[in-house]
């Protein structure tokens, strides 16, 4: 199914701060247009779980172009509450997290 939506980040791997402040390790965040939809699971083979889907209440606080990958932190004001992203390290490479793509995405 293609979307009208537009892809601003991708950012994997990362750890989120969900509006209830539970902090989800290990997952990957689809910044869009108009909204984020962040996945987690997929370690030793089990299938992502979509954690979190809104759409922005404004505009979304990114980090620069340039700026440090290990820095990288996005603040989403959403309509479900206020998202915290921040980049961490390593490559994701162990986790089924890697196979989503943009257009698999869905609210």
């Amino acid at each position: 199914m293609e979307t009208d939506w537009k892809l601003i980040h991708d950012i994997f791997p990362c750890e989120v701060v969900l509006p209830n402040n539970t902090v989800a390790r290990r997952c990957r965040a689809f910044i869009f247009d108009d909204g984020v939809v962040v996945y987690g699971g997929g370690e030793h083979g089990a299938e992502p779980v979509k954690l979190f889907a809104a759409r922005h209440r404004d505009e979304p606080d990114l980090p620069r172009r340039g700026t440090s990958r290990l820095r990288w932190r996005a603040t989403i004001r959403s309509t479900e509450g206020v998202l915290q992203i921040n980049r961490t390290g390593g490559c994701g490479c162990h986790s089924r997290l890697t196979q989503l793509i943009p257009a698999d995405v869905r609210w």
